[in-house]
């Protein structure tokens, strides 16, 4: 699981244009489509709403990693 930690971080280290520790829409949407994700901005937009537990617009690395199934939800901080 460790190694699996690691690629998720590193995704979202990639991810983190700005460096500011949290994702916005325009960043996971950028990257996900130069991964080669043929989505709808439809299905985007649903899992970056959801990934944003906290309802402020950007996904933190905590939020991430509940959405990527890494942490319980219930011990999001």
């Amino acid at each position: 699981m460790a190694s699996e930690q690691a690629k998720f971080e590193a995704f979202f280290k990639n991810a983190d244009k700005d460096g500011s520790g949290s994702l916005t829409f325009d960043e996971l949407a950028q990257t996900l489509r130069n991964s080669g994700y043929k989505g709808s901005d439809e299905t985007l937009k649903n899992y970056f709403s959801n990934a944003d537990i906290s309802g402020d617009g950007i996904v933190t690395f905590d939020e991430y990693m509940v959405a990527m199934g890494q942490v319980p939800p219930e011990q999001h901080k």
